[in-house]
C-alpha cells in the first residue's frame, strides 16, 4: 500500500467512506453506479428491486473487496450479501453492476501513472482435479505469498468465495472439465488472489483524464481508481462504464509485478513526487580541525542565530536547537549530529566534527553547504592508525571534501598542512589568515577566489579585487582586543564560513562584536575571573599548540606570576606528553600537575610523571612542581596558594567540576569570585 507524508487524512476519509465518494465524484459529474444507502435485509431486497438486476452489495465503510458481493441476480443472493457486508459496516450500499472488465488506473500527485486490468480469481479445471486441489496447485507458485510480501497471494477459501462458487452450481470438491474457466470471486483484488494484466498504453486520454479528476475530486495525492467498463481505450462514458471506488493507499503490486505485460515503474513516480525538488534542505556548516573547532561551531551558531534563524548546533559539550540543550556531554559525532538534522524546528545546522567519529562512523550528512578545518597540528597521534601529520589530513579533510559544488571550504592558510587538503578538494575554497600578505592567500586571491584576513588591526573580506573591511579586530570581545591570537584565527574562520553561507558582512561583524568567550556563549573556553587580585583563566587546551596559545595569551595579560594546572589524556603517545609538559615548564612560573580520571590505561600517577618529565627538561625547577592528582584539589590548591597579581590557568578535564572547585575555593578563602571580566 502507499501512503505519504502528504496524504490528506480527510480525503483518506472520504475514500473510506463510499458513499461519499460517490456523492463527491457525482457532483463533478463524473460516472458513479447508482446506488442506495440500506441498513436491513428487507430494505436491501428492496433496493435491488429498485436499482434492477443484476447488483451489487458492499459495506460502506471498507478496503480490500472485503465484504463485497458482485453480481447479484436473485433474493437470497442479495439477503446473504447483506449478511457478509453487515460484518464490516453497519451501513450497506447496495448499488447498480456495471458491466465490463474491472481495472485500476493509479494516480500521483494528479496526473495519470499506470494501469491494469484486474482478473478476478480463478481457477482452470484439468478434468480430474477438485477446484479445491486446483487451488492448492495455484497456491503452490513462488510467486504467491501469505499476504502482501510476494507479487500475488494465496487464494484462501472464505465465504465470498464459497458463495460465488455456489451461484454457478460448484463447491470446493467439484471437478470442474478440462480447460473450464471457474471464477473465485468476482472482484480482482490481487489482496484476494487476483491477477494483473498491465493495459497501461491502451488507457485513452479521456480516461486517464476522468481518473485524475477522481482523485482530485476526492483530495489523494496518490490514488487507485477503479474503472469498470467494456474497453479502456474507448471513453467509460461512451460504452456505459463508470468509476466504481476511489482508494486511499493503493496496492502498487499489479503495477509492479503484472501476470501479463509490462512492468511500471509506479514507486518511481511516488518517488519523484517527494523528492522532485531534492530532499529539503537547510545550511549546513560543519567544522573540524585540532584546534578551536567548539569555539569557531559557537561564533558561527551565534552569527547565525543573530540573523534570525533557529539554528541547530551541535559541540564538545551537548546538542542544541535555539537556546535549548537537548543532550549534555561530548556531542561532536555523527549520531549527535543526526539529533539535529532530523528535527524540524532546525533552520540552519552547526556541526563539531570530532576525528573519531569521522573515523568511527563517517558523516552524518552527505553533502554541507560550508565545511571548515580549522587548523591540523599533533594531536590523537598514534591512535586509530592514525600516525602522523599527513594521516591526520587525510581524515580532517573529508569534512572540506563532502561540500557541495555550490558551497566553500573554509581552510587556514596560515596552517603547513592545509596543502594536504588542498589537493584532495573539487569544490570552492575560501583562505582566512592572520596575514595579508600569505603567500596562498595570494595566490589565490588573484584568481578570484574569496580570502578573510587582517590587515592593521582590521579584519577583511577580498573577492575578485573587491576588498570590504568587515570589523576592528579590538572590537572583537573574544580576541581580548587582539592579544588572543588563537581567538582572532577563529574569528575569521567563523566569519569566512558565515560569508559562505550568504550571511551579509555586516550581520557578521555585528555578531562577532557580540560574542564574549564567558560561561554563557563560549563556556570552558577562555573563561577569565578575578578573584579580588588573582585572575583564573578555564580552558580546554590539551595538547602543544593549545597550550602555547593559552601562554602566549596569558603573557600579554601581563601578570605578576603565571601558575598553571595541567594535565593529558592519557592515550597520548609519550613524546606528546612530555612535549606538553615541556610547554609548560616553559610557560608558567610554577604548575601543578593533575590527572584525569579517566586514566585510558595508564596507572596512577604515570601521565603526571611525564608532565613532569618535560617540564623538568624545559628547564623549570623542581620545587616549581607539585602533583595532586585529583583535580578538584589541585584547583584548590593552586587559588589557596595564590599570591596578588597572579594568573591562575587551569586546564580542565570536566568542565563543570572544575568550575565548581573555583567557587567553592573561593568560598572558602572568603573571596569573591567576579564573573566575566
Amino acid at each position: 500500500a502507499t501512503i505519504s507524508q502528504n496524504t490528506g487524512c480527510l480525503g483518506v476519509d472520504i475514500a473510506c467512506d463510499k458513499l461519499m465518494t460517490k456523492e463527491l465524484l457525482s457532483l463533478s459529474g463524473i460516472p458513479v453506479p447508482y446506488g442506495k444507502i440500506v441498513y436491513t435485509e428487507f430494505e436491501a431486497v428492496k433496493a435491488a428491486e429498485d436499482i434492477g438486476y443484476p447488483v451489487v452489495v458492499k459495506p460502506q465503510n471498507g478496503n480490500q473487496g472485503k465484504g463485497v458481493s458482485l453480481n447479484l441476480k436473485k433474493t437470497e443472493e442479495i439477503i446473504d450479501a447483506f449478511n457478509l457486508a453487515k460484518t464490516y459496516s453497519p451501513k450497506i450500499i447496495v448499488e447498480k453492476q456495471i458491466q465490463g472488465r474491472h481495472y485500476r488506473v493509479l494516480v500521483v500527485d494528479g496526473r495519470f501513472c499506470c494501469a491494469a486490468e484486474r482478473i478476478p480469481a480463478h481457477v482452470v479445471g484439468d478434468g480430474t482435479s477438485s477446484i479445491k486441489q486446483l487451488m492448492d496447485i495455484i497456491n503452490q507458485d513462488p510467486l504467491r505469498g501469505e499476504y502482501h510480501e510476494k507479487p500475488l497471494t494465496k487464494i484462501k477459501i472464505d465465504p465470498i468465495v464459497l458463495n460465488v462458487m455456489a451461484r454457478h452450481g460448484y463447491t470446493s470438491e467439484s471437478v470442474p472439465p478440462k480447460g473450464k474457466f471457474v471464477a473465485l470471486r468476482e472482484n480482482g483484488n490481487l489482496s484476494t488472489g487476483g491477477t494483473a494484466m498491465d493495459v497501461t498504453d491502451e488507457v485513452c486520454f479521456e480516461n486517464r483524464h476522468l481518473a485524475e479528476r477522481a482523485a482530485k475530486a476526492i483530495g489523494l495525492d496518490i490514488a487507485g481508481i477503479d474503472i469498470t467498463t467494456e474497453d479502456i481505450s474507448i471513453p467509460a462514458e461512451k460504452s456505459q462504464g463508470a468509476i466504481i471506488e476511489v482508494n486511499a493507499a493503493p496496492g502498487i503490486r499489479m503495477h509492479l509485478y503484472p501476470s501479463q505485460g509490462k512492468p511500471r515503474p509506479a514507486a518511481k513516480a511516488i518517488a519523484h513526487m517527494l523528492f522532485e525538488k531534492g530532499p529539503p534542505t537547510f545550511p549546513l556548516a560543519a567544522v573540524t580541525g585540532t584546534n578551536g573547532k567548539t569555539t569557531v561551531v559557537r561564533m558561527l551558531n551565534h552569527i547565525l542565530t543573530s540573523s534570525g534563524l533557529k539554528v541547530g548546533m551541535t559541540c564538545t559539550d551537548g546538542v542544541y536547537i535555539g537556546n535549548h540543550q537537548l543532550k549534555s556531554g561530548d556531542c561532536s559525532g555523527p549520531e549527535s549530529a543526526r539529533m539535529v538534522l532530523m528535527d524540524l524546528n532546525v533552520e540552519a545546522a552547526v556541526l563539531e566534527i570530532a576525528r573519531g567519529g569521522l573515523i568511527r562512523s563517517g558523516l552524518a550528512y552527505e553533502k554541507a553547504d560550508v565545511g571548515i578545518i580549522t587548523n591540523i597540528s599533533e594531536d590523537h597521534l598514534g591512535l586509530n592508525g592514525i600516525q602522523s601529520l599527513e594521516d591526520m589530513a587525510f581524515v580532517k579533510s573529508l569534512v572540506a571534501e563532502q561540500v557541495k559544488n555550490t558551497g566553500y571550504a573554509v581552510l587556514n592558510a596560515d596552517d603547513p598542512m592545509t596543502m594536504e587538503v588542498i589537493k584532495r578538494l573539487k569544490s570552492q575554497i575560501i583562505f582566512f589568515s592572520l596575514q595579508e600578505d600569505n603567500l596562498i592567500l595570494r595566490k589565490h586571491l588573484s584568481q578570484g577566489g574569496r580570502g578573510v584576513y587582517v590587515k592593521t588591526g582590521v579584519i577583511y573580506l577580498e573577492q575578485q579585487g573587491k576588498i570590504q573591511s568587515l570589523v576592528k579586530v579590538k572590537d572583537l570581545p573574544s580576541t581580548l582586543k587582539g592579544r588572543a591570537c588563537h581567538n582572532l584565527q577563529n574569528a575569521l574562520a567563523a566569519a569566512a564560513g558565515a560569508w559562505g553561507l550568504d550571511i551579509p558582512p555586516k550581520a557578521i561583524a555585528k555578531a562577532l562584536k557580540e560574542f564574549y568567550c564567558d560561561q554563557k556563549q563560549n563556556p570552558g573556553r577562555m573563561n577569565i575571573m578575578n578573584l579580588e587580585n588573582i585572575t583564573i583563566m578555564l580552558d580546554y587546551g590539551h595538547n602543544v599548540k593549545s597550550l602555547e596559545a593559552i601562554i602566549n595569551t596569558g603573557k600579554l595579560l601581563r601578570p605578576s606570576r603565571m601558575v598553571g594546572v595541567i594535565g593529558s589524556p592519557g592515550d597520548r603517545r609519550n613524546q606528546d606528553i612530555i612535549a606538553l609538559g615541556a610547554v609548560a615548564g616553559k610557560g608558567f612560573h610554577r604548575i601543578i600537575i593533575k590527572e584525569d580520571e579517566n586514566l585510558r590505561d595508564r596507572s596512577h600517577g604515570e601521565v603526571a610523571a611525564l608532565l613532569a618529565k618535560g617540564a623538568l627538561d624545559a628547564g623549570l625547577k623542581r620545587n616549581k612542581i607539585d602533583i595532586i592528582l585529583q583535580e578538584e584539589e589541585a584547583i584548590t590548591a593552586s587559588l589557596v596558594n595564590a599570591i596578588e597579581g597572579d594568573l591562575i590557568i587551569i586546564f580542565y578535564e570536566n568542565y563543570q567540576k572544575s568550575l565548581n572547585a573555583v567557587n567553592n575555593a573561593a568560598a572558602s578563602i572568603n573571596r569573591a569570585l567576579v564573573l566575566p571580566v
